[in-house]
């Protein structure tokens, strides 16, 4: 990304967060074509802007306590083979939730989700029984009491990581707790001066956080509790994400592991 892509991105968003709308559909020039934002004001935890359209600029926040512009992940939509150069990488698609790490300007760490820039909770759906009980049928009885049996299981361990409303109607995984598991405070001490010029995107994975991938939920269950793979490595400088080998060379300085 250009310089003045990067300005001028910063420049709606402040000035959309200093106007009294509370959304606003608007338009940018980025990498050349123009594209399609819907911003957002959120208070909680803390003040932010977000586009929360679905394109490549989806998750893309303005923090105005600190004037920081953060990415983030894009979606990729309407991917086509006619897209893809004749050499390219493959890399593995772990399913989980992809959550993204860095350290602000003013020296606070930031964990973020996709759908939020402050969210330290998200929604575990294979645990929740409002989702549960919409699997009809046997196929789907089976499949719903394999997941309260998994349930019950972490829950025996893991039980201070969510939060449960109701009789397990909605079960919320806390992210943060979840990644001192596999990411202590040493880690963020450590690598501060990394992540303060990066965001690291990985995925959050296993029994903790189960994600059925398929109709009779066959595969898409880990064998392990939790661990966090990277997938890419954003420099906040260019907005561009690193390539596999400078990737790779970051990660081993972070001690990360990396799909």
């Amino acid at each position: 990304m250009s310089l003045r892509d990067l300005t001028n991105l910063k420049k709606t968003l402040k000035e959309f967060w200093e106007s009294s709308s509370k959304r606003e559909i608007c338009r940018v020039d980025f990498l050349g074509k123009e594209v399609k934002l819907i911003l957002v004001k959120r208070k909680k935890p803390k003040p932010y802007v977000i586009n929360v359209s679905q394109n490549e600029l989806f998750g893309l926040a303005y923090v105005p306590e600190v004037d920081e512009v953060i990415p983030g992940y894009p979606h990729l939509n309407n991917w086509r083979h006619d897209k893809v150069p004749r050499d390219a990488l493959v890399e593995v698609k772990l399913n989980g939730t992809n959550i993204g790490l860095t350290v602000l300007e003013n020296e606070e760490k930031l964990i973020r989700t996709r759908q939020s820039l402050f969210s330290p909770e998200f929604p575990v759906m294979l645990y929740s029984e409002s989702f549960l009980k919409q699997l009809k049928g046997p196929e789907g009885k089976k499949i719903a009491d394999k997941f309260r049996k998994l349930r019950s299981e972490v829950f025996s361990k893991y039980s201070d990581l969510y939060r449960v409303v109701g009789d397990y109607e909605y079960v919320y995984l806390k992210s943060e707790e979840a990644l001192k598991l596999v990411l202590p405070e040493s880690f963020w001490e450590k690598n501060r001066d990394i992540l303060k010029k990066h965001i690291v995107f990985g995925e959050l994975v296993g029994r903790i956080n189960p994600i059925q991938v398929d109709e009779n939920a066959s595969i898409g269950i880990y064998s392990f509790d939790l661990d966090y793979y990277v997938f890419d490595i954003l420099d906040k400088s260019t907005f561009t994400f690193l390539p596999r080998e400078s990737k790779v060379e970051l990660c081993n300085k972070l001690g990360l592991k990396v799909v």
